[in-house]
């Protein structure tokens, strides 16, 4: 199980993996799940008690449900595809960075007295950076990760919103710009500021 926990993950997380890759390693997890239960006995699973073959029932069943919708979104989005980590764990990447920027963060937290404030203004920042009628070019990173010529080659105009389908009863996979390639780590970053094993502790 170890093996497929990973390879779980790194769909979610890795760039580099084409889109079909990725569901196929969702799926694999999503059947050792499903394999540890008996869903036609009773009483139904995690009854009595709150734990499946180990797991947590909720988180149990939030995972297979996180791995269907994953797949579904394939067919909901407007370009047929997605980034995967949009869905995962860039939003809470994001919102933290995006905290540990304000000016009266310490050390990335900000104060209990703060937080309201802080709120209020990545509110109102995401408000605009997802205005599609803003009129004005808005980057906060120092560098883009989709260049401009690369998004305008490679992806092309957003078309038209259309209704959702009503029933789903195949889904198209298509790679999107995080699945290729050329966005595969070549090495991984060596983290900064964390003592060694053989070091005092001293934080972050």
């Amino acid at each position: 199980p170890v093996l497929k926990i990973r390879e779980w993950f790194e769909a979610n997380d890795s760039p580099g993996l084409d889109a079909l890759e990725r569901c196929r390693r969702k799926l694999r997890y999503k059947e050792y799940l499903m394999g540890l239960v008996n869903l036609g006995s009773f009483p139904p699973p995690g009854v009595p008690g709150m734990f499946i073959s180990g797991y947590p029932k909720t988180l149990w069943e939030s995972t297979i449900a996180g791995i269907d919708c994953d797949i579904y979104l394939y067919s909901l989005c407007r370009r047929g595809t997605y980034n995967s980590r949009a869905v995962s764990s860039q939003p809470c990447e994001g919102l933290f960075s995006s905290l540990a920027a304000m000016p009266g963060s310490r050390n990335g937290c900000p104060t209990a007295a703060q937080l309201e404030s802080d709120m209020a203004k990545l509110t109102g920042e995401a408000i605009v950076r997802q205005d599609p009628a803003r009129g004005f070019s808005l980057r906060l990173s120092n560098a883009p990760v989709y260049p401009q010529t690369v998004l305008e080659k490679d992806v092309g105009k957003l078309p038209s919103p259309l209704d959702p389908p009503a029933y789903i009863d195949a889904v198209e996979v298509k790679d999107h710009l995080f699945d290729s390639k050329n966005r595969r780590r070549r090495k991984q970053a060596v983290p900064k500021g964390i003592s060694a094993l053989h070091q005092t502790a001293r934080g972050v």
